[in-house]
């Protein structure tokens, strides 16, 4: 998918490891998208359930990604918080936790992280704001 914002394009590409997508299929697509737009933005839902921290193989697959051209990946599916690693001057959210969910079983599935991107319109590059949220015990989503 791709929008246009401000006179930047950018694109959203999604990568699901539990389907029947290969990682040379993402790649080329990374690729073909990259010359067409300004931003590459790659969502991820991978990883293990209720693991905070990030495998090999996700770790080989965002690097992948960002050679390619990937400019920002955001990961989902642990439920939990997963460390954020900068490579060659990308970030990977390697898994922001819950947003709203139903799950209250335990503090880091109950912590969720956003992130807001900010654009320079001129030079394209990127800034982020980390924004932190709590699930709560009603079922409302907090900002901490």
């Amino acid at each position: 998918m791709v929008r246009e914002v401000a006179g930047v394009k950018i694109a959203f590409v999604g990568y699901n490891e539990f389907y029947a997508d290969t990682k040379e299929q993402i790649l080329q697509e990374i690729v073909k998208t990259k010359q067409e737009v300004d931003i590459v933005v790659v969502f991820c839902h991978w990883g293990v359930e209720y693991s905070k921290d990030y495998t090999q193989g996700q770790q080989d697959l965002a690097h992948s990604f960002i050679d390619a051209g990937a400019d920002l990946i955001i990961g989902l599916h642990p439920h939990v918080i997963e460390p954020m690693e900068e490579y060659n001057g990308k970030r990977v959210y390697y898994s922001l936790g819950n947003f709203i969910f139903d799950q209250y079983f335990s503090e880091d599935v109950r912590n969720g992280l956003g992130v807001k991107l900010k654009i320079d319109l001129e030079t394209k590059e990127l800034s982020f704001e980390e924004i932190k949220f709590y699930l709560g015990p009603n079922g409302q989503t907090i900002i901490k």
